[in-house]
């Protein structure tokens, strides 16, 4: 294993431009409650974006794009030896001993938005979300099912998190190239969707004001 050298941390501001779905689990039924509420902060209550699920679709984005063997397999690539492998990491031993260099913290609410929401709050009892109605529609008549509405809860549209992205920087490696693919990944990220309910709406979010030092 080569020396580490240091760590280039990107930092910026993640903009939800539609509402924003991440599961959370529900604790206990309630009449006129949520179907499927949101994950929170278990003791702030306050929403945020694990870190797990930006690595996790920024991962999947650029396999799907860089990887012939994840196209043609349609299976995750540990090959252990491509870009994807060498900066998020190979889930089998046997392939490389090289460790993981990139970190994506947990998204925590900015300032400006943890206020925004606060207000809503007070004024509105808006519990830092929004709950929105769906129904499933019938294919054969066009029109909604009898099951009745299902309730989503949801990050607001407008609503702001910090990211924090870190790159740990060994002896030799290319940190610029590394860079980079993370900044490439980012832009399909833009272009797809992030947590649950894409194809619905959901999840589109932009990544900016995305700075680069290095410590």
């Amino acid at each position: 294993m080569n020396k580490l050298t240091g760590h280039r941390i990107m930092r910026g501001v993640v903009l939800c431009v539609a509402g924003l779905r991440i599961g959370g689990s529900k604790e206990s039924l309630e009449i006129g409650g949520t179907d499927n509420p949101i994950l929170r902060h278990p003791i702030t209550r306050h929403p945020y974006i694990p870190g797990s699920s930006l690595k996790g679709k920024i991962r999947s984005l650029l396999e799907q794009k860089e990887c012939e063997n994840v196209r043609r397999t349609g299976k995750p690539c540990d090959c252990g030896k491509c870009t994807v492998c060498k900066i998020f990491g190979c889930a089998s031993a046997r392939n490389t001993q090289d460790v993981t260099r990139v970190i994506f913290r947990d998204c925590q609410l900015t300032g400006k938005s943890l206020e925004k929401l606060k207000q809503a709050q007070e004024e509105h009892g808006v519990p830092f979300a929004e709950s929105k109605a769906e129904v499933s529609i019938d294919r054969k008549t066009g029109t909604a099912s009898r099951s009745g509405p299902r309730w989503q809860e949801r990050i607001p549209e407008g609503t702001e998190f910090d990211i924090e992205i870190v790159l740990r920087h060994f002896d030799g490696d290319p940190i610029d190239e590394y860079e980079n693919f993370i900044r490439e990944g980012i832009k399909l990220l833009q272009n797809d969707t992030l947590g649950g309910s894409g194809s619905r709406g959901y999840g589109k979010v932009l990544i900016k004001d995305l700075t680069a030092v290095d410590e």
